[in-house]
């Protein structure tokens, strides 16, 4: 079992022991926001598949027209010399122009038409060409990708129903401590409340995984070892929150070193220090520390990476921002550490970025402060007016 190890050495580790990728499996389009794509996706017809009208309006002939201007348009009959057009449909093939509603006055019982003294007409008008939305054999959607609403909706507009897409990884969460309670239940002195299922919930899916969210285990080694177990036969892989530091109700250690192989315990970036990984007939177990910045420490510098490369991805998508430090930070340059940061702006419009250590100011304002800074080991002291890169939580101010 290797200790303290630093980020790139415990995710080397992970890949090294779980290198086989998601398989792909095919869903409904409608089921596949957030999916991540097999394959690249190309159009199986041309959108119109001939030519449609481009607004609402009448369609007409062009012969019936001289130097732009209709002849004895009074006399004109429904279904011979003109006929309803709507925006994108299609109309005759006698008819091969449009011209707009707004230019068009009918005359009772549908003979006889009157157009607007402004029309300038042009043979062709108002026509949306073959393929003019989407092309046959076009690339839609190149892979992998995570899909969107409008990733979706162009693939659908190739008049595909199915999507290929690797399949979610699922993961288990199963929070342990006896002193847990559930949110909103009586708390007593001694009791914390469990938010960190609600916390790994909304990450896990944001990374595209699918989470199964088992009840609180209280600290009896058996109940424990039965909800591990019942976990490794459905679930790829097994988060395990609490249990991993020193404290004499920390049985998940225990309990892995007896099933399997520690890989590793303790790695050089907190909050979350005592993470540590284990194999598990063949299944990975990640111990994740309890305190709830920890773990979303945790969850972001090392889950996530895994989640991705199952899904074949380079990374996940992170949005960042740069931001002028207010005060200086001096922090022990051994270890890696996760600060909150929270940004608002100057005066000129310039993000400024006070970082917030959860010792001092607290995990929930952490929790909820607009962005995140990873120090790294050997990373400088970082003094007022120097300028850092944000990961946003949520949106900029």
């Amino acid at each position: 079992m290797k200790r303290n190890v630093s980020i790139d050495e415990a995710l080397n580790i992970f890949l090294e022991n779980w290198p086989e990728k998601m398989p792909e499996e095919t869903i409904p389009i409608a089921e596949g926001r957030g999916r991540v794509l097999a394959k690249p996706m190309y159009a199986l017809s041309d959108i119109p598949l001939v030519r449609a009208s481009a607004m609402d309006g009448v369609c007409v002939k062009s012969e019936l027209f001289q130097e732009g201007k209709p002849v004895n348009p009074n006399t004109w009959k429904r279904g011979d010399a003109y006929d309803f057009a709507d925006t994108g449909d299609d109309f005759p093939d006698a008819f091969d122009s449009v011209i707009r509603i707004e230019d068009v006055t009918f005359n009772a019982h549908e003979r006889g038409v009157k157009f607007s003294d402004n029309l300038v007409f042009q043979k062709g008008m108002n026509i949306l060409p073959k393929g003019y939305f989407i092309k046959k054999d076009q690339l839609i959607k190149d892979a992998p990708a995570v899909l969107g609403a409008t990733d979706i909706a162009a693939i659908a507009m190739g008049n595909h129903g199915t999507l290929p897409v690797y399949r979610r990884p699922t993961v288990a969460f199963i929070p342990t401590g006896s002193e847990l309670v559930d949110p909103g239940e009586p708390l007593h002195r001694g009791m914390n409340v469990n938010s960190n299922d609600l916390l790994a919930q909304g990450m896990l899916l944001s990374f595209g995984a699918e989470m199964r969210s088992y009840p609180i285990v209280r600290d009896e080694r058996a109940l424990l070892k039965e909800n591990i177990d019942e976990a490794m036969l459905t679930c790829d892989l097994i988060l395990v929150n609490g249990g991993s530091s020193k404290g004499s109700e920390d049985l998940a250690l225990d309990i892995l070193a007896k099933e399997g192989d520690i890989l590793f315990h303790w790695v050089n970036c907190g909050p979350g220090r005592p993470t540590a990984l284990a194999r598990i007939k063949d299944k990975p177990v990640v111990v994740v520390p309890g305190p709830p910045y920890g773990c979303l420490n945790v969850l972001d510098w090392f889950i996530r990476p895994v989640i991705a490369y199952w899904l074949h991805l380079p990374e996940t998508p992170r949005q960042k921002v740069k931001a002028i430090l207010t005060e200086d930070v001096r922090r022990d340059p051994s270890f890696g550490f996760l600060m909150g940061v929270e940004l608002t702006r100057d005066e000129n419009g310039q993000l400024q970025a006070k970082l917030l250590n959860f010792k001092k100011q607290g995990a929930a304002r952490c929790l909820t402060a607009e962005g995140m800074f990873r120090f790294l080991p050997g990373m400088p002291y970082l003094r007022t007016g120097d300028a850092i890169d944000v990961t946003l939580l949520r949106e900029c101010p």
